[in-house]
């Protein structure tokens, strides 16, 4: 078993299934104990001159206390069965159903506690690395909470029992054995940690293969476009090749430690007791303290084959161990892994505590800078200071990597930003919780993303309560009604991993729906019809001049056309606001924007 802050309140959670587990496996360990017990007695009972003494023998413990006949030891050894048959029903229901109840709420933990990372924690993982965690780490833990604790208790109550009954039976035997048992558990120690740094490497490896596999099919298209599915085979097999070496490098050590070594102390300890034990029958007048002296043939036997049962029972216990430290190895490496994760606070400047009131739509940039948290040398935005009044609807334009969609995403709280540079209608976007502000949030961004579930669904996603009216309105809003509606399965087609199935103009137009049925305050669109024709895009335009007045909408679009008529336009060059005003005024006030027109112009014209 494995303990740390992480795990220890699932073992205080589930007590009352730990504590029947335990008590059905010492039920088994003690009863089983029994047998060698009564099958060595029997043997010294035995009479061999002829059968009937046996048929009628009577067992005598202490000269004549206690006293059973041969019926009764053979109803003793089947209610003994019976014992061991229940117990283990009873913590196999217990014990490996809680490994499992474990697993289940250590990952929704985890799946809720990376919910509460930024954006920019995300940004430094990979999905096919994070999905590591998720199952084999787990699986790990999972094994060390059912199967752990039946090693756990196996290996000390049921070893220390039959050691307990091996130094009363004879213990200078049982002082034989005891030296290579001691050698076992010093062993073991230093094994768990040879197998927890290996085990550790394994893990890893296996992430990097999960994240290039999970790359290289989710970029199918990609590579089979450039024709490189040889170059992505040979650096798959490359990771794979790797995780098989780091595998066995993990299990050799493990099978030559834990298997090969331990099992040759096991075996030399049986040896040890033949010589040990063969001598002593052999040599009846040799007298230890508190060690009776075999009485006869049938007497060596006896004690000889219940001493031996004992050792027997003890070899369980003894592999049990290895399997243990094996187990809480991995167990404690997955840990480690999982436990990295789940003290990974966010970074972003958050709480419930924080302004929950609900959005209008005033925007004010004052002197604003920002810098990605992975890019500090690079500054993203500098000193951009602008007012856009809610129920105005404004675009952004600028050349590729301007700022564009750095400068509008800030307005959802991804991401911190210095105190007194940003307000939301006159508050300082620092003392707004970020859940309530991205409530009366929508962005649709440039590489729209879709669940795999039909349009309908993707579309309801972005309502709490949707009713079908409203989504088919959101759809036509987006003027993507009439095209949904000639698929053979409409609103029920399903779209396929990330949305794959439709075109991508469709694409767009569904996430637009998905953000408008909210009906926000503020509505962003991160050049959202860059994908459109140039009639579908007038449409949308005159859709958002209809039905959002009163309504704040930033456009950020890499097409002049597309913000022409707007209330305003910002225009953006290497992360400054160049620019700032009506179509007009722009044309004539700043060069970068009166470029891209003359750019766009000669484009149109060309075309």
């Amino acid at each position: 078993m494995i303990f740390g802050s992480h795990i220890n309140k699932y073992y205080k959670k589930y007590w009352y299934l730990f504590v029947i587990g335990t008590i059905c496996l010492l039920v088994v360990d003690f009863v089983q104990l029994l047998v060698p017990l009564l099958v060595g007695e029997m043997i010294t009972a035995l009479d061999p001159t002829t059968f009937d003494a046996f048929a009628t023998m009577a067992i005598r413990w202490d000269g004549s206390w206690f006293e059973m006949t041969l019926g009764y030891v053979c109803t003793a050894i089947f209610i003994i069965g019976i014992l061991i048959t229940l117990g283990r029903i009873g913590w196999r229901l217990t014990v490996n159903r809680v490994g499992k109840m474990v697993e289940c709420d250590l990952r929704a933990e985890m799946y809720r506690h990376i919910q509460t990372l930024s954006v920019s924690w995300f940004a430094k993982q990979k999905t096919g690395g994070l999905m590591a965690y998720f199952t084999n780490d787990l699986e790990d833990i999972s094994a060390c909470t059912s199967q752990g604790l039946i090693f756990l208790i196996d290996a000390i109550f049921m070893g220390l029992a039959c050691l307990v009954f091996m130094f009363i039976e004879h213990w200078v035997l049982a002082l034989v054995c005891l030296l290579p048992i001691a050698a076992m558990v010093l062993c073991s120690f230093f094994i768990m940690k040879g197998e927890t740094r290996r085990w550790n490497v394994c893990q890893q490896d296996f992430q990097n293969m999960s994240d290039l596999a999970q790359e290289s099919l989710t970029g199918l298209a990609v590579v089979k476009a450039f024709v490189r599915e040889g170059v992505e085979m040979r650096r798959f097999a490359q990771l794979n090749g790797k995780l098989k070496l780091s595998n066995v490098r993990y299990f050799r050590f493990s099978q030559l430690t834990s298997n090969v070594g331990i099992n040759f102390l096991i075996y030399a300890t049986v040896l040890a007791i033949m010589l040990v034990s063969g001598y002593f029958a052999l040599t009846p007048d040799l007298v230890f303290p508190g060690v009776a002296p075999f009485a006869s043939g049938a007497d060596a036997a006896g004690r000889l084959t219940e001493f031996y049962g004992y050792y027997s029972s003890l070899i369980w216990p003894l592999s049990a161990l290895t399997l243990l430290v094996d187990l809480t190895s991995r167990g404690k490496a997955s840990l480690n892994r999982i436990g990295e994760i789940l003290d990974t606070r966010s970074d972003l400047v958050d709480s419930e505590s924080l302004y929950s009131g609900k959005v209008v739509g005033d925007i004010e940039y004052r002197h604003l800078s920002f810098v990605y948290p992975d890019a500090e040398n690079l500054p993203a935005l500098k000193d951009i200071s602008f007012t856009i009044h809610h129920g105005e609807t404004w675009g952004v334009v600028g050349r590729t990597g301007s700022g564009k969609s750095s400068l509008l995403n800030l307005l959802m709280k991804l991401y911190n930003v210095e105190p007194g540079m940003l307000y939301v209608d006159g508050r300082d976007i620092n003392d707004w919780s970020g859940r309530a502000l991205r409530q009366g949030v929508a962005a649709v961004a440039q590489d729209a993303f879709l669940f795999s579930d039909t349009i309908f669904g993707n579309i309801a996603f972005g309502s709490d309560h949707p009713t079908p009216e409203a989504i088919y309105e959101a759809a036509r809003f987006a003027d993507v009604d009439a095209n949904i509606r000639q698929l053979p399965q409409g609103y029920e087609t399903l779209v396929g991993e990330r949305g794959k199935s439709v075109s991508g103009g469709q694409r767009q137009r569904i996430s637009m729906a998905r953000a408008v049925i909210r009906d926000p305050a503020i509505l962003i669109l991160d050049d959202s019809v860059s994908a459109v024709d140039a009639i579908t895009e007038k449409q949308i335009l005159a859709n958002i001049a209809q039905k959002r007045r009163g309504r704040t909408t930033l456009i950020i679009s890499s097409r002049l056309s597309a913000v022409e008529s707007l209330d305003g336009i910002l225009v953006l060059d290497e992360g400054r606001l160049v620019g700032v005003g009506k179509h007009e005024e722009l044309l004539k006030t700043c060069p970068v924007y009166h470029k891209m027109y003359e750019l766009q112009a000669l484009e149109r014209e060309m075309n």
